[in-house]
């Protein structure tokens, strides 16, 4: 048994630590995909947008409204991603100073 300070150290904690590693590097996997997939539909719907406006008028302000609106959606969805990643440390947090 490994002595620190006089108290007895358990190596048993550390096995939840991998845990929290990949949940980390899926936060930012899904954060990456989350900024590329906002891009992407943003860039789709202006090019729609120039399309319709052969066939009807389309303002410059009708335009930013709509990356507006679709940007406030994608950060609806990156807040409640940064939510349940957050607690899923917590909960792993809370597990490993248990398991101590």
């Amino acid at each position: 048994m490994v002595t620190l300070h006089g108290r007895p150290v358990e190596f048993r904690p550390v096995r939840a630590m991998p845990f929290l590693f990949t949940d980390l590097a899926c936060y930012d996997s899904d954060m990456y995909f989350d900024v590329q997939a906002c891009s992407e539909f943003t860039t789709h719907v202006v090019n729609l947008l120039r399309e319709q406006s052969r066939t009807r008028p389309v303002m410059a302000k009708e335009i930013d409204r709509m990356v507006g609106i679709i940007r406030r959606k994608f950060t609806t969805i990156e807040l409640q991603l940064k939510q349940s990643t957050c607690e899923a440390v917590m909960i792993l947090r809370s597990r490993f100073l248990d398991a101590r």
